[in-house]
C-alpha cells in the first residue's frame, strides 16, 4: 500500500522532511482531519511540482494522472483527493 511523505505526527510545530527543506513551498491553508482510535490528526497539505527534483532515497514520484486515491490508506486518500481536485 502506498503512502505520502510526512514528518513526525506529533502535537508540536511540524518538521519537514529533509528534501522538503530545499523547496520553496507556499504555506498551505488546506489540511485534512482524520480520527484514529487513540488520537485525532490534523495533517497540513503541501503540494509542489517535482519536475527536475532528485528523487530522495526510499521515495518515488508519480504523475498525478496515474494516482488513484484507493491505492492509499484512508488518511492519505483524503489528502490525495484534496490535491487532485
Amino acid at each position: 500500500m502506498l503512502g505520502l511523505p510526512t514528518g513526525e505526527w506529533a502535537d508540536k510545530e511540524p518538521e519537514h522532511l529533509d528534501f522538503f527543506n530545499a523547496l520553496e513551498m507556499p504555506v498551505s491553508k488546506e489540511n485534512i482531519r482524520h480520527v484514529f482510535t487513540h488520537f485525532d490528526l490534523k495533517l497540513d497539505i503541501i503540494s509542489f511540482e517535482t519536475q527536475g527534483l532528485t528523487t530522495p532515497k526510499g521515495y518515488f514520484w508519480e504523475k498525478a494522472s496515474h494516482i488513484e486515491p484507493n491505492d492509499f490508506p484512508t488518511v492519505f486518500k483524503k489528502a490525495v483527493a484534496l490535491c487532485l481536485r
